[in-house]
């Protein structure tokens, strides 16, 4: 769509009498818009024409209208911006953005707020700011424009001696390397390769820089710091004369002792690796003048550790403790023929420094001996005392076999060792009688015979003793109701079948007419330990026990020849708690039968 001034028309409403036309300037409702061709339907509007011609305000108005077009399409009146004319409040159009005027039609300046390319911004925001300065170009450190709202403090085309590449004040310790400031390095303060002044980190440059490992930095090794630029110190293994080492070798070496002196034998200082043991300037009571500790026995005569004498030990001519020999020194001296030395005659020792010992036929009376037979005789025991029973030695040939200083729990009165039995009345051994075996009034373990007291006496008339007056539990007043090979014995009536040999215990007990007792528990328990199953073989008249992990035997004889009908041998108790159980069916030689070699018996708790 153009737009157009239409002359024409303002003629023709002159003829028509329809009003005045303007000939001045027209305002922006002035312009209306034509088609290129319109319809010939009785409006007097439809008349185009392109005029071109400029606007000549000297040609006057043509009637007496206001000027302003009434036509039915006509304008609203005021002033458009980008129309190209100056109108209102505008300060210039030129129909857009130009290098004069901004898009919104007022006069181009940098800082008015509003980009204008044309005019060559590159942006404009009404002053500096963080992304535009204030010529409206865009920020750039290195545009040669200060922007302290963009946060520099200078901006040179490049660095200066003043201003870092980055924009910002040269400053030792910023993190910018400015070489025309004098820098060689910027890590932002100390680092490993950078000192604090921005030079590099050299050990001797004076700059103590900790970061690179320094500790101190004189520029050269002084008292207070070594030239590895560590702080001196005796051990530290670095040289340093200035601090008046003479020698450091990290430590006590073989040619440097620890206080970094020369390591000398008798400097007063103890030098281990040079091989010292000690070392006290010279002999001491301690250490001797090789700088070894001093000992008796070291082959130096060290008169200050208080050596007479010293031979690496004992000499015919120097004792073991570096004292001169000598019979009655109270020091035996093997080399020097002693045996003993006890500074004269002892109860060790007589006075030639031979042993005082009984046996050796001499009567040593400081020894305690009252004889000397050079042994055990008839009239002295070899303790080289009068022999006497009850002395508390045992002298065989005197005919003594014991001898407790009296009765004992292992030895009677007359030096023959207690054994019940032995017709004795021993009460130390916890015997209250002794009448050689089973009597009327004791039985074999020489304890009172008495119905009653769990021990059969067959002298005393017994055939059971369990211990109590039941009369129905098969002992009754210590006459058995059981079959004669049973025996009442720690709650259990023990039997064993006369008649036949290999037979487990089911078999033992049918054979005579009872069962096995069920409690195998209560089987285990009543043969397992020492006393419980001596008291069994006891009863049955057997000669010594064996409790062992036994996988059947509980019980069992030992075997052997079965002629008379009775148990064999010792009686075999187990401490295997399944064993009871095993024994009901199985046992050692089962099947085997008593006239055959290996053959054993059970001896089984019936009920």
């Amino acid at each position: 769509m153009m737009k157009t001034r239409d002359w024409s028309l303002c003629g023709l409403l002159l003829v028509v009498g329809a009003g005045g036309c303007r000939f001045g300037p027209p305002n922006a409702g002035d312009y209306v818009p034509t088609s290129e061709t319109e319809g010939s339907t009785g409006s007097t509007t439809g008349s185009s024409m392109d005029s071109t011609a400029t606007d000549d305000p000297s040609a006057g108005s043509l009637g007496s209208g206001s000027g302003d077009s009434s036509s039915g399409e006509g304008s609203t009146g005021g002033a458009v911006c980008g129309d190209g004319i100056v109108e209102g409040d505008e300060e210039c159009d030129d129909q857009g953005e130009s290098s004069t005027c901004d898009a919104d039609c007022t006069t181009a300046i940098c800082g008015d707020g509003t980009l204008n390319a044309s005019l060559g911004e590159a942006c404009d925001d009404s002053g500096e700011s963080m992304t535009c300065n204030t010529d409206c170009t865009a920020v750039m450190c290195g545009d040669g424009i200060v922007n302290g709202t963009a946060g520099e403090d200078c901006d040179v085309v490049a660095e200066t001696s003043r201003c870092d590449g980055d924009c910002t004040a040269v400053e030792c310790g910023d993190g910018t390397l400015n070489a025309l400031a004098g820098e060689t390095c910027d890590d932002g303060g100390e680092s490993m390769t950078c000192d604090g002044d921005c030079t590099p980190a050299m050990c001797g440059d004076s700059t103590t820089n900790m970061t690179a490992g320094e500790d101190c930095d004189d520029g050269s090794e002084s008292a207070m710091c070594d030239e590895d630029c560590t702080t001196a110190m005796c051990g530290d293994g670095t040289l340093n004369t200035v601090a008046g080492e003479a020698c450091d070798d990290g430590g006590e070496s073989a040619m440097c002792d620890v206080d970094c002196t020369p390591s000398v034998c008798g400097d007063g200082t103890f030098n281990a690796t040079a091989g010292e043991s000690c070392d006290d300037g010279g002999p001491s009571m301690a250490c001797n003048a090789n700088c070894t500790l001093a000992g008796c026995g070291d082959g130096i005569v060290n008169m200050m550790a208080g050596e007479e004498c010293d031979d690496s030990g004992e000499s015919a001519a120097c004792n073991v403790n570096c004292t001169l020999a000598m019979c009655g020194d109270g020091i035996t001296n093997m080399s020097a023929g002693e045996t003993c030395d006890d500074m004269g005659e002892s109860m060790a020792c007589d006075a030639d420094c031979t042993p005082a010992m009984c046996g050796d036929s001499t009567v040593n009376m400081v020894a305690g001996e009252d004889c000397d037979d050079g042994g055990e005789s008839a009239g002295c025991d070899a303790d080289c005392t009068v022999v006497s029973c009850g002395d508390g030695t045992t002298n065989v040939t005197a005919g003594e076999q014991c001898d407790d200083m009296g009765e004992s729990a292992a030895c009677d009165g007359d030096c023959t060792p207690a054994l019940c039995g032995d017709g004795l009345l021993n009460v130390t051994a916890g015997e209250q009688c002794d009448d050689v075996g089973d009597s009327m009034v004791c039985d074999g373990d020489c304890t009172p015979a008495i119905c009653g007291d769990l021990y059969v006496n067959s002298a005393a008339g017994e055939s059971c003793d369990d211990g109590n007056m039941d009369p129905t539990d098969g002992c009754d007043n210590c006459v058995a109701d059981t079959p004669p090979s049973c025996q009442m014995v720690n709650g259990y009536t023990w039997c064993y079948n006369p008649a036949a040999c290999g037979e487990a215990c089911n078999d033992v007990c049918a054979a005579l007419g009872l069962t096995p007792v069920a409690d195998t528990v209560g089987w285990f328990n009543a043969q397992n330990e020492p006393a419980e199953c001596q008291a069994i073989a006891t009863a049955f008249g057997m000669v010594g026990t064996s409790i062992n992990s036994y996988t059947y035997a509980c019980l069992e004889d030992s075997g052997g020849d079965y002629t008379m009908t009775d148990l064999v041998g010792t009686l075999l108790c187990s401490s295997h708690a399944p064993c009871p159980t095993n024994h009901l069916t199985n046992m050692d030689g089962l099947g085997i039968d008593c006239v055959n070699p290996g053959s054993r018996r059970s001896i089984c708790p019936c009920e």
